[in-house]
């Protein structure tokens, strides 16, 4: 198991990140570019961006750098982990949460994109209303038009759609207070 972190010479910031984005990569060579433009371009600057490679077959892991060479300044906020094996997609996002260093985490597949300022608006959300959880609308390759993300009002009946699958829980939606995943013990399960 190997980690590799990028020269400090490049820090753009001194503070701890505000967000931490966790990307499993795997056999992720011809869309992985298109995600990391969209993430090194992100307007937070106090961005931490986990790359876990789980021993992809592919030129992915290249293509990460290789793009990673066009935003120098993004260098010091990089963090490069290598599984020894293939662990699968579970244990390799937990890897990732367990090396995040950001007041939120995130999560975003190897082939999906973002909008340039969002996680800077997530955050300012987060920041704004106290939320440990912030859930943002979302786009499909299929459709013009965003999917509106609508949640149930209260407490109860969020988290009966939440255990009973009744609104999109999907991983990338959403920033998540880290100090509220390790109060709670939450972690990925290792067999899925």
């Amino acid at each position: 198991m190997t980690i590799s972190y990028c020269k400090p010479e490049y820090n753009t910031f001194s503070e701890q990140p505000k967000v931490s984005v966790v990307i499993p990569v795997f056999m992720a060579e011809p869309y992985i570019e298109r995600c990391c433009r969209s993430l090194f371009g992100q307007t937070l600057k106090e961005l931490e961006l986990i790359f876990i490679d789980d021993c992809t077959l592919d030129r992915s892991m290249e293509v990460v750098e290789s793009v990673l060479a066009d935003y120098p300044g993004r260098k010091s906020c990089v963090k490069i982990l290598h599984n020894e094996k293939n662990m699968g997609v579970s244990h390799t996002r937990q890897r990732g949460v367990d090396a995040a260093t950001g007041e939120y985490i995130a999560h975003c597949d190897p082939d999906d994109w973002v909008e340039p300022d969002a996680y800077e608006k997530l955050y300012a959300k987060a920041e704004q209303t106290g939320a440990d959880i912030v859930i943002c609308d979302y786009h499909v390759t299929s459709s013009p038009e965003p999917v509106k993300v609508s949640l149930p009002v209260g407490r109860e009946a969020l988290f009966d759609a939440i255990v009973f699958g009744k609104f999109d829980n999907y991983l990338w939606t959403r920033i998540l207070r880290r100090e509220f995943i390790q109060a709670r013990g939450i972690k990925f399960h290792p067999a899925l």
